[in-house]
C-alpha cells in the first residue's frame, strides 16, 4: 500500500509508485534497488523538511494552477492527491469529506441520488475509465453539471479529472430547442420556404411552398430558383440581389432585404406571388446560402384588415398567457424605475405588488430585487447575457423567489419572478418527519400497491438483517414465511384484512436473512400519495404482541423476557452499527485508517453474530457472507460484489457463544485478503464448508494472483490463534515461505 505525506496544503501527496509514469515525471528502474530508504519509484511532491531532490520539482503548485480538478487514487481507491481547483470547484474536498463515496454523497440532493452516483463511480469510472457527466449540488447548494474522466494508471490506480460543463449543457441545450424551433417553424409556416445555396439550387423547402409550385421536393432539387421563375423576374431579382451584397459589404446594408412581386412558374400555370431575399452570412465567405419567402401579394386594405385581425388574436393570446403563468413580471427602466408590471395571477403572501409600484425605484418597493438588478445590469444591458438567480431568505423566513432578468430592448431590463416559497416550507419545514421516520425504533416500511418495499428506516433494516438498500424492492410477502404457507398468498391475506378497514394487524413471525424467526406484531395501514396512489406502511413492533380480550393488559416493564431479549439485541446490533460509523469522523492517516478499519471490522463482525433469539443457533453460510459483505463495503468495492465467494453445506450452524469469536475470525481472515493485498482478476477469496464428523473444515484459499498479506506477521497470526483456542477449533497455516497456499480451519460444532 503506498505511503502518503501530508503537503504544505492539507492534500495527501503519494510517496511512493508501483511503477509507470505520472504527470510526466520519470519512474526510474523499478527493478533497481535504493542505495538506502524503503521506498523506490518518484515523489509528486517533496517530503516536507527535507530538501528537494535535484530535478524532481514540487508538483503541487503546478497542479494547482491546472484548469481542471486532478486527483490521484491508489488501486485501493485510497486519495493519494487532489489540487486545489478540485477542492475549489463545489467547494468540497475528498479528503475533507474522508472519500470520494462520502464526498459524492455529500454532493448528491437525496439518498437515492447518493446511490446512483456512488453505483456509477463504481462501474462506469472506477472499473471501466468511462466519461460521465453528473448533476450535482456544490457547496452554496447550486446544481452544477460536472463531466468526470478517469484513466488507469500502470499500478492499477487512476487518475480522476472534472470539469464544470454546466453552461457548455446549457448552449447545447439552447442550440437544439433553437434547431426544433426553427424546423417548427420551417414545416408548419403558411409562408412558402425556400433554401437556395450559393450556386443558386434548391437544397430545401417547405410544405407550404411545396403546396404553391404543386411540384415534389425530389424534382424542385433537379432545378434552380432561377428556373422556377419569369426569365425577366429571374433577371431583376439577381440585380437587387447583387446590389444588396454590395451594400452589405460596404457596411451599409445590415439587416435589408429584397422584396417584389414575381410570376411563380407552377405546375399547371403561372402563379403571382410576393418574393422576400434574405441572406444568409454577414460576409461574402460565410454566405453558404439564402432564404426565400413566397407569399401571395395582397391589396392594402387586406393587408390592413388581416393586421389588424392578427394583433387582436395575439393581444387576447398574450392576456391569456400573462393571465396563465404563476410569475411576477415587471419592466425596469435603465435608472431602476418601474415602467410597468403584470402581478402574478393569484396574490402572494410574501409581497403584494400594485400600481403604486409604477415610477417608483425597484429598490424601494423591493431592496433584495433592486440590489440584485442593479448588480447585473452591466450583464444583461452590455453583455446581452439572461442572468438567474434566487432570493431567499434565511431562519424562520423560508421564503424563496427564483428570478430571472434578461433585456428587452429600449435599454429596459424585464424581471420574471416566480415565487417557490411554499415548495420550499414544504420541503425543509417537513424535514423532521423524514427524521422522524428514519430514528423511529419501530420497525416501518412502506410499500406499493403490488407490495414491493419501496422505503425502510434503519429498524425495518436491522431488523431483517440486511442494509436498507438491500431491503428496498424486495416482496413483502418474502418476510413472512410461515410454517402455515411459506409466504404464498400473504399479499392476498392483507388485500382481503384492508377490504374491512383501512387498518388490519397480524402475528405472522418475521423472517430474517439468517432464517432465523422473529416473533412481531404487525400494523398495516394504507395511506394515500397524492391523488392517484395508494400506498401501504407496514409497523413492524417486536417488543410487544397484540393482547386478547381474556388476557389482562400487562403493565410496562412486565412484558415476555423473551420479547425484551430480542428488542435488546436489536438494539445491540444497531448500536454496534453506530459505533462503526463515526470511525469515519476520525482523522484519516496511514496508521489511523489501517487500524479504524480493523476495529471496524471487528464491530460489525461481532454484530452479525448476535442472534435474534435466546439460545438460536447462527447459520454459518449466511454469517460469512454478511461479514464479507462489510468488509467490501469498508474497502470501498461495495457489499454484494461477492469478492468472497462462500460454498458448502447451508445447513451448518454453531451456537450464539461459539458464533462471536468465529466472526471475529472471519472478519481477520477476510480483511487478510481484500483489505491488504493486490487486485487480481475474478473474485479474491474463495472459502469452502464441508462437515468432518462432529466438527467443520473450513478451508480458505486466496483468488486469482491474490496473497494473505500482513502488516506485522507475528501479531496478526497471533490473533488469529487466540481467536481460535476461543472456538476450542485448530488453523493449519502455510510457511512464511509460501503465503497464498490454502488454509484450514476446523471449527467444533458442539465445543465442550
Amino acid at each position: 500500500m503506498p505511503d502518503k505525506i501530508p503537503s504544505s496544503d492539507g492534500s495527501l501527496s503519494p510517496v511512493q509508485s508501483t511503477g509507470g509514469n505520472v504527470f510526466g515525471v520519470p519512474a526510474g528502474n523499478p527493478g533497481a534497488k535504493p542505495a538506502s530508504g524503503p521506498s523506490t519509484g518518484h515523489h509528486l511532491a517533496p517530503i516536507p523538511g527535507q530538501p528537494t531532490k535535484p530535478g524532481i520539482p514540487d508538483w503541487n503548485p503546478i497542479l494547482d494552477e491546472l484548469p481542471y480538478g486532478l486527483a490521484v487514487f491508489s488501486p485501493e481507491q485510497q486519495l493519494l492527491h487532489e489540487n486545489s481547483t478540485f477542492r475549489d470547484l463545489l467547494g468540497y474536498g475528498i479528503q475533507e469529506k474522508g472519500g470520494i463515496e462520502s464526498w459524492l454523497r455529500a454532493l448528491s440532493t437525496d439518498a437515492a441520488h447518493a446511490s446512483k452516483l456512488i453505483e456509477t463511480w463504481r462501474e462506469y469510472l472506477w472499473r471501466n475509465q468511462l466519461t460521465q457527466v453528473f448533476s450535482l449540488k456544490s457547496s452554496n447548494q447550486k446544481i452544477r453539471e460536472i463531466e468526470f474522466r478517469s484513466s488507469l494508471l500502470p499500478d492499477g490506480g487512476i487518475t480522476l479529472t472534472i470539469q464544470d460543463v454546466t453552461e457548455k449543457h446549457r448552449t447545447q441545450e439552447n442550440l437544439h430547442q433553437g434547431k426544433l424551433k426553427f424546423r417548427a417553424l420551417f414545416s408548419h409556416s403558411e409562408t412558402g420556404i425556400v433554401l437556395v445555396d450559393r450556386t443558386g439550387r434548391i437544397i430545401e423547402a417547405n410544405p407550404a411552398f411545396l403546396k404553391l409550385s404543386g411540384q415534389a421536393l425530389s424534382q424542385l432539387r433537379l432545378n434552380t430558383l432561377a428556373g422556377l421563375l419569369h426569365p425577366r423576374d429571374a433577371e431583376a431579382l439577381e440585380q437587387e440581389e447583387a446590389a444588396l451584397f454590395k451594400s452589405i459589404d460596404s457596411g451599409n446594408g445590415a439587416g435589408q432585404v429584397v422584396s417584389r412581386e414575381i410570376w411563380l412558374r407552377a405546375k399547371e400555370n403561372e402563379v403571382k406571388t410576393k418574393l422576400t431575399f434574405c441572406p444568409v452570412g454577414e460576409d461574402a465567405p460565410s454566405r453558404s446560402m439564402g432564404i426565400y419567402l413566397f407569399e401571395k401579394p395582397s391589396t392594402s386594405n387586406e393587408v390592413n384588415e388581416q393586421l389588424a385581425t392578427k394583433l387582436q388574436a395575439l393581444a387576447v393570446k398574450a392576456q391569456a398567457l400573462i393571465a396563465s403563468v404563476p410569475d411576477l413580471i415587471i419592466l425596469i427602466n435603465p435608472d431602476l424605475s418601474i415602467s410597468d408590471y403584470a402581478p402574478p395571477p393569484k396574490p402572494w403572501e410574501e409581497i403584494s405588488p400594485d400600481k403604486s409600484w409604477r415610477n417608483k425605484l425597484i429598490t424601494e418597493v423591493w431592496p433584495a430585487l433592486g440590489n440584485l438588478v442593479e448588480e447585473s445590469l452591466p450583464k444583461v444591458l452590455k453583455n446581452g447575457e439572461n442572468v438567474c438567480a434566487e432570493i431567499r431568505g434565511e431562519d424562520g423566513d423560508l421564503f424563496s423567489f427564483e428570478v430571472n432578468l434578461a433585456a428587452c430592448g429600449n435599454s429596459q431590463t424585464i424581471a420574471v419572478i416566480r415565487n417557490q416559497s411554499e415548495l420550499r416550507r414544504l420541503r425543509e419545514g417537513s424535514g423532521w418527519l423524514e427524521e422522524a421516520f428514519a430514528k423511529a425504533r419501530d420497525a416501518v416500511l412502506i410499500c406499493d400497491a403490488t407490495g414491493r418495499i419501496q422505503h425502510t428506516n434503519v429498524s425495518g433494516a436491522a431488523l431483517v438483517g440486511v442494509s436498507c438498500e438491500e431491503l428496498v424492492g424486495k416482496r413483502l410477502g418474502s418476510l413472512y414465511r410461515s410454517e402455515s404457507d411459506q409466504g404464498a398468498g400473504f399479499q392476498r391475506k392483507i388485500a382481503i384484512g384492508l377490504s374491512h378497514s383501512n387498518t388490519w394487524e397480524c402475528e405472522e413471525p418475521i423472517v430474517t436473512s439468517e432464517g432465523v424467526t422473529v416473533k412481531c406484531t404487525s400494523e398495516f395501514q394504507l395511506i394515500r400519495n397524492g391523488t392517484k396512489e395508494t400506498l401501504l406502511m407496514v409497523t413492524i413492533r417486536t417488543g410487544s404482541s397484540t393482547s386478547t380480550a381474556a388476557a389482562p393488559a400487562q403493565p410496562a416493564g412486565l412484558s415476555d423476557p423473551a420479547l425484551s431479549r430480542e428488542t435488546t439485541q436489536h438494539s445491540f446490533r444497531n448500536q454496534l452499527q453506530l459505533v462503526t460509523s463515526l470511525f469515519n469522523l476520525e482523522p484519516q492517516g496511514v496508521a489511523a485508517r489501517d487500524a479504524f478499519i480493523k476495529w471496524q471490522i471487528r464491530l460489525r463482525s461481532m454484530a452479525q453474530a448476535l442472534p435474534y433469539g435466546a439460545g438460536a443457533d447462527i447459520a454459518v453460510v449466511p454469517l460469512i457472507r454478511h461479514i464479507a459483505d462489510e468488509v467490501c463495503s469498508l474497502t470501498g468495492q461495495g457489499p454484494g460484489r461477492r469478492e468472497v465467494i462462500v460454498t458448502g453445506l447451508e445447513s451448518i450452524s454453531l451456537p450464539a457463544q461459539t458464533a462471536t469469536p468465529f466472526s471475529l475470525l472471519m472478519g481477520e481472515l477476510v480483511r487478510l485478503i481484500v483489505c491488504e493485498g493486490q487486485r487480481g482478476p475474478g473474485p479474491e477469496l474463495y472459502l469452502n464448508l464441508h462437515e468432518a464428523g462432529d466438527s467443520f473444515r473450513l478451508v480458505v484459499r486466496p483468488g486469482t494472483n491474490r496473497r494473505f498479506a500482513f502488516i506485522d506477521r507475528e501479531s496478526e497470526i497471533e490473533t488469529l490463534e487466540i481467536l481460535t483456542e476461543q472456538i476450542q477449533g485448530r488453523l493449519d497455516v502455510p510457511a512464511d515461505a509460501d503465503p497464498s497456499e490454502q488454509w484450514e480451519l476446523l471449527v467444533p460444532l458442539q465445543p465442550n
